[in-house]
């Protein structure tokens, strides 16, 4: 365990809690959006044409990893070059960065419109569905391609540490998403002016991105003259690792869809696989948000050699992201069924009940748990291992799937996925943290599981109980009421037992100074 925790800055705390409490509020709309949004899109659609959707979307988030590493290198180097005052390092970051995302972005939408044909024909899509699906898959093929451009403005904005900034634009997209989906949803419109509404969404942010750095970085200058080939070489050399990292994650994440679709009868599998999932990645994005500002403080902390506050950030925050996400995973497990059964109909609850333990088991254990240590490798350069680690997870996770679809259908892929997930995440990641800061790896692993999961298992076993006696979870209104007494009762206990004295005043204290700017 950490020690000499009143060492910690209060500044620095306090600071953290603003970008979190920042980053959480656009996940907690983006929540509550995709809660609302997913059953009336699989009303109007269909169990094959909401399906449809998910495998669009799928697809094109592996556009996300062309950047070849350069958003976090730009996130890496913004970070360190603003801590030490080297201001003109940081044009030299954002330029080079631009020109080269830029050559990449034009090779990836050369590619869609290559190869969107082929990946329809290799999927099966229905004939009802073909010819929308190729040209939706190249219309947000190109608008994704081109957030390898836009995207490093949100970087450097991480990198300053403007989280009430980049959540605001995240809220607007998220908020020009539901709503124009709604809207032609409801106009009786498809899954093409769907598409187009995902598009001008992200049109708007990327706009956004570029206005807000120009505001938070006055100095910045668009010029051939800042283009360097070393300051290439270096976020190369940072960015190599981390597009392994992405490549290895983008067949993690979209390898189980991909193969379900192609080796499953019919694309709703697909949608039976993903919904559970999503519920569950809404509210982990919670911690990833929390991974952006550990990723830029951590770069900070290392710029100034401040290793001791690293350790202290890599356990407390990790900690805390568990015991934010645990409820979560406990109510799935409990009421997983009846909620599916209640938010979309008696096939998605009879098709997901076998997924709903083994999902939340790896995404609560293996993800939320340690997303912040694989963050804090980013921030300090050392992702090396930890590129090399996803790269042998991807690998034996196609292996796996490929063997357990066509065997175990959506079970079996779930569980392949889930046992990688807390093998490597969970372990594996721990190790390589630990070895990068030199901290006792026990150490580390007891202080970030053994207290969440004391108070955890009691809770969930209580509840088991209470579902069968108390709230069985009949109808919608019992199953959120059910899942929101397990949250309150768990966090009630995880207060005073999981969080330190000291941290537990900063919330406080940052209500207090908002409430008198207010007066």
């Amino acid at each position: 365990m950490p020690s000499n925790p009143a060492a910690e800055s209060p500044h620095r705390s306090q600071r953290f809690l603003h970008s979190v409490l920042w980053s959480w509020f656009g996940v907690a709309v983006s929540i509550f959006s995709g809660i609302l949004l997913a059953p009336y899109i699989v009303h109007k659609l269909g169990d094959l044409g909401s399906g449809v959707w998910v495998l669009i979307f799928s697809l094109v988030d592996n556009l996300g990893m062309i950047d070849l590493g350069f958003r976090s290198a730009t996130l890496k180097y913004t970070a360190h070059y603003r801590a030490t005052g080297e201001l003109d390092k940081v044009n030299e970051t954002l330029n080079t960065g631009l020109f080269f995302s830029g050559i990449v972005c034009l090779l990836a939408i050369c590619a869609t419109f290559l190869f969107a044909a082929a990946i329809t024909r290799f999927e099966k899509i229905s004939p009802e569905y073909a010819r929308t699906f190729t040209i939706l898959l190249i219309i947000v093929g190109i608008s994704w391609a081109s957030g390898a451009v836009f995207n490093l403005f949100s970087a450097c904005l991480e990198g300053f540490q403007r989280f009430d900034l980049t959540s605001r634009i995240w809220i607007a997209q998220v908020a020009i998403r539901s709503i124009g989906i709604a809207a032609v949803l409801a106009t009786g419109h498809g899954i093409f002016a769907m598409g187009m509404v995902v598009i001008a969404a992200m049109a708007s942010t990327y706009v956004l991105n570029v206005v807000c750095v120009r505001r938070v970085f006055p100095r910045f200058r668009l010029s051939p003259a800042y283009l360097s080939y070393n300051m290439f070489r270096q976020m190369l050399g940072y960015g190599v690792h981390t597009i392994g990292a992405a490549l290895s994650l983008q067949a993690l994440n979209q390898t189980a869809p991909l193969l379900i679709a192609h080796f499953l009868p019919s694309t709703a599998f697909v949608n039976y696989y993903k919904q559970p999932l999503n519920l569950l990645q809404y509210s982990v994005d919670m911690v990833g948000r929390v991974g952006f500002v550990t990723g830029s403080h951590s770069a900070e902390l290392a710029a100034k050699k401040n290793y001791e506050a690293i350790a202290r950030m890599g356990v407390f925050i990790n900690r805390y992201c568990l015991v934010l996400f645990a409820p979560l995973g406990m109510a799935l497990i409990v009421y997983g069924p009846e909620l599916f059964r209640a938010y979309f109909n008696p096939t998605f609850a009879r098709m997901d009940t076998p997924l709903f333990p083994v999902m939340a088991a790896g995404v609560t254990l293996g993800t939320a748990a340690q997303f912040n240590s694989s963050s804090i490798l980013y921030g300090l350069g050392k992702h090396q291992g930890l590129a090399y680690s996803l790269m042998v997870e991807a690998a034996l996770c196609v292996a796996g799937l490929s063997w357990a679809i066509p065997h175990y259908g959506i079970a079996g892929a779930a569980w392949v996925a889930s046992t990688l997930m807390l093998l490597n995440r969970g372990l594996v990641t721990s190790w390589l943290f630990c070895r990068a800061i030199h901290y006792n790896l026990w150490s580390y692993l007891s202080g970030i599981y053994v207290l969440p999961l004391t108070v955890a298992i009691p809770v969930l076993l209580a509840w088991f109980w209470v579902k069968r006696y108390w709230i069985p979870g009949r109808n919608l209104l019992q199953v959120l009421g059910g899942g929101a007494l397990l949250a309150m009762t768990y966090y009630s206990i995880a207060y005073f037992v999981c969080v330190r004295k000291e941290h537990r005043v900063l919330p406080l204290n940052w209500l207090r100074a908002r409430l008198r700017m207010a007066s």
